[in-house]
Formats: C-alpha cells, structure tokens, sequence
C-alpha cells in the first residue's frame, strides 16, 4: 500500500480500509510531531497533540474532499489543534522538559557537554518563545519543517509576501536574542 499516493489512501480510508488510515499515520506523523515538538519542546505534550490531530482527521477524513496536497490539509488540522491547545491552556506555564538534556545523554555525549548544549537550546527555545506567535510558527514550519514560502503560505492561508515578511523579523528579532549563543556551543 506504501506506493499509494496520499489521495488514493484517503479515498481507501473512504471506503472503509483502516490500513490505509495507518498508512497516513506512519507517513505524517514524524513531521506532524516534530513540528508540535519545536512548538513545545516538550516530547509528551507533542505526542498528545500529535494524537489529537490524527484523532480529528479519523473524524473529518470520511467527508474530505482533496483540493490541495494532502500535507497542506495536515498542517492545518495541527495548527489548529495548536491553537486550540493555547487557548485552553492561556494562563498556565509549560511545563519544563527535560526532554533536551535527555535526548543529549541518551546520545552518549559527555556530561559537560550535554550541559552547554542543553543550555544553548534553553536560550534557543527562550528566543523562539519570545516571538509572537505568527512569526514562531511561520520560522518552525519554515527552517524546521523545510516547508517552501508557497507551502507555507497556503498552510497559513496568508500571501507568500506575509511569510517572507514574518521570517525577515524573525531573523531581526532572534539576532539579538541569541547573540553569543553559537559561542557557547562546543
């Protein structure tokens, strides 16, 4: 079933096939969490919200009607399930992860140097958390999604121009940000 477009899955999901749903999954899901993932930097709250999405798209699945790649459709449902997510979750602080230094001793790296690339990526989160949030989710799909400006454009439903604006003053803002940051790096 791997050699099936994502249109001809959704259509077999349509008519009843479940495995073409799990096709779907294991197609999508590792970039659909590493996108929740630079969102939260947070490994189990990205996992839940990776589950919601997949959730709702089971749900929405039956009466969709392909009009544009099916990513771009993706991409949405997440965004929203994002947005969603900060909504009821407004006045409540992340939890702090340790996912980072985890992830890093997991690897093998020496201790000291698992500290300072843990903490370069505290200060990288830092900075990324202080962009609002169109400009942070315009630079996460773009420079850690590897979506193109046009992707990006229909995902958000903004012109091409609003996403070369966005990332312009992402770049402004987290210049200052994390000046000294590639320093610290070893």
């Amino acid at each position: 079933m791997s050699g099936k477009s994502d249109h001809e899955l959704i259509h077999l999901f349509q008519k009843g096939d479940n495995r073409a749903f799990s096709e779907l999954y294991h197609r999508h899901a590792p970039r659909i969490q590493q996108f929740f993932h630079y969102l939260t930097f947070h490994r189990t709250l990205s996992e839940d919200l990776l589950q919601e999405t997949f959730l709702k798209l089971w749900r929405g699945l039956p009466s969709f009607e392909p009009r544009a790649p099916f990513s771009h459709f993706l991409y949405r449902v997440a965004r929203n399930i994002w947005i969603d997510h900060g909504r009821l979750k407004k006045n409540q602080e992340r939890p702090a992860s340790q996912d980072l230094i985890e992830s890093q001793v997991e690897e093998g790296n020496a201790p000291s140097d698992t500290a300072v690339l843990h903490e370069t990526r505290i200060r990288v989160r830092q900075a990324i958390d202080a962009l609002s949030p169109p400009i942070r989710e315009t630079l996460i799909l773009s420079k850690f999604q590897g979506l193109k400006n046009r992707e990006i454009s229909t995902i958000l439903e903004i012109p091409e121009g609003t996403v070369e604006s966005r990332l312009s003053k992402a770049y402004r803002q987290l210049r200052p940000l994390l000046h000294g940051a590639s320093k610290m790096t070893p």
